[in-house]
């Protein structure tokens, strides 16, 4: 069969075959690079996924399929005009009952791609949920997906009809992901990709373009500009600036906003990043020194005082604070 030739069309088609759970992980990477190809693409997808289960085009669907059911039928003699409605009643219950529109040919999705001229439908705009400095808070997404955020947290959401984004913009995020097998979830963190279609994990963004990623259940696949990792329940990796890695977790690393940060020669601004999320105030690196510094041991971020008691009298580092805010040198 010969494809569409038209933008509606081809997005007709597209989700025809993934409502009908037609494609496979080949089509999955066509369809992809369609819908990355062209900015119309896109929205006409998104435009023809509003339509798809709308009043409007189950009507049209009917009164197409009525015709070519009645068309089909053999009339006798003595065929009545009550017999002919019937009859044509009848195809519309076989839309309405959810057959899908692939059974009745390209025909019907050009009707569907016509039916768009009638329709000025927008693609969902993202949206933004944040925390405070100690305020943990559950978000329920669209597609029934929770998110747990960690203090001084942020994410950045669009639900698309072919994909779930979400950016995590500053602090850490744990999601338990709402299965769809045709819509993948995806969390974008600096360079880091984390996709999966339904599972357990948490993301914890660090300083530095440095993130962990730890798996709870389920699989997610990992990539960056450098590699992929599939990980799995109980494993984790460390990505950043051309760096992903599989990570061993302490007990400890493993609790959301858990209350100590293990650290094992890891660089300072991470530390300070952790205690960002529970911290009133602003705290910032201030020396090249300190940016580039290590530490090792074990900090309870609940407690900003006794860290900084800690990084002034252990380590050296020089601790001053000016109006409410904190710089470390």
């Amino acid at each position: 069969m010969s494809k569409p030739d038209t933008i509606e069309a081809q997005a007709a088609d597209w989700l025809d075959r993934i409502d009908r759970a037609a494609l496979d992980s080949k089509d999955g990477q066509d369809f992809d690079r369609w819908m990355d190809s062209d900015v119309r693409h896109r929205r006409a997808f998104a435009e023809m996924a509003a339509l798809w289960h709308s009043d409007d085009l189950m009507q049209a669907s009917a009164a197409i399929v009525r015709d070519e059911v009645a068309d089909d039928l053999p009339v006798a003699a003595n065929d009545t005009l009550a017999q002919n409605s019937r009859a044509r009643d009848e195809a519309s219950v076989v839309v309405a009952r959810g057959q899908r529109i692939g059974r009745w040919g390209i025909g019907l999705r050009l009707a569907a791609a016509a039916a768009l001229a009638a329709f000025v439908v927008l693609p969902a705009l993202p949206r933004d949920f944040a925390t405070a400095p100690g305020e943990r808070t559950q978000v329920t997404l669209a597609d029934g997906s929770l998110v747990e955020l960690g203090g001084n947290s942020q994410i950045e959401v669009q639900m698309l009809p072919w994909r779930r984004s979400v950016e995590l913009v500053r602090g850490e995020a744990s999601f338990d992901v709402a299965r769809e097998e045709n819509r993948i979830f995806a969390v974008q963190v600096d360079d880091t990709q984390v996709e999966v279609l339904g599972t357990q994990f948490r993301i914890d963004r660090l300083a530095s373009g440095r993130s962990l990623i730890d798996v709870t259940s389920g699989k997610v696949r990992v990539g960056s500009q450098t590699r992929e990792l599939v990980l799995t329940a109980d494993q984790a990796a460390m990505s950043g600036p051309g760096e992903l890695a599989r990570v061993t977790l302490e007990p400890e690393q493993q609790v959301m906003s858990g209350e100590w940060f293990v650290a094992d020669n890891t660089p300072l601004p991470d530390l300070i990043e952790k205690l960002r999320r529970f911290a009133p105030g602003k705290l910032t690196v201030a020396s090249q020194d300190a940016l580039e510094a290590r530490v090792t041991g074990r900090f309870n971020v609940h407690d900003m005082n006794s860290t900084l008691y800690l990084l002034e009298n252990i380590y050296g580092f020089r601790v001053v604070e000016v109006d409410g805010d904190i710089f470390i040198s």
